[in-house]
């Protein structure tokens, strides 16, 4: 099975302190539902907060020798630009391991690249996968691009894990989409996470 996450920012949950209790919580939720489930591929957008627990959850379980592969799917080029250089490290230590790295295509809502990772955490690169370098993947970003990377996770799944509450905004839009295409999709109330 192929399940996807989506949530919201740190800012908007329980701060950019991954080690907080609630955390350790949610990545221990997503791996024992990742193992009832059978999930064989998990996408994440790579955003800061749920996405990056996500992504920790399965490489955890990689770790531990199940068979999972972490699929990132990353808006743009610069999607870490503007972070702190601790998320930026932490960001592209997740890409590194993870199995296989899309971008999306500008012109193309639903249309994937796949993509390398070279570069460092402060300046991390991404090229298409057949190895040429001379082939700069240099999507910018824009608002829109967030909403398609969010179409891309959710047109790869079978199910989404939606860490929501109800609120309006970049979730609310991706459980939407989600619920157009008729996916299975398990809310999980973040308020209920002491």
């Amino acid at each position: 099975m192929n399940i996807g996450i989506t949530g919201p920012r740190p800012v908007k949950l329980w701060g950019y302190d991954y080690s907080d209790r609630r955390w350790q919580y949610l990545k221990s939720y997503i791996k024992n539902r990742l193992l009832q489930l059978n999930c064989k591929r998990f996408y994440t957008g790579m955003a800061l907060g749920v996405d990056t627990v996500g992504a920790q959850a399965v490489l955890e379980l990689k770790e531990e020798g199940h068979d999972i592969k972490l699929v990132a799917i990353i808006p743009c080029a610069g999607q870490s630009n503007k972070w702190p250089m601790e998320s930026k490290m932490l960001y592209y230590d997740i890409l590194s391991n993870a199995d296989e790295i899309y971008g999306t295509a500008d012109t193309t809502p639903t249309c994937a690249i796949k993509l390398r990772l070279s570069g460092d955490a402060d300046n991390p690169r991404f090229y298409l996968a057949d190895n040429n370098p001379s082939y700069e993947y240099m999507v910018s970003y824009y608002p829109e691009i967030m909403q398609k990377r969010n179409i891309l996770v959710v047109d790869s799944v079978d199910k989404l894990l939606a860490v929501w509450n109800g609120t309006s905004g970049g979730t609310a839009n991706c459980v939407s989409y989600a619920r157009s295409c008729f996916k299975d999709i398990e809310i999980i109330n973040p308020d209920y996470i002491q």
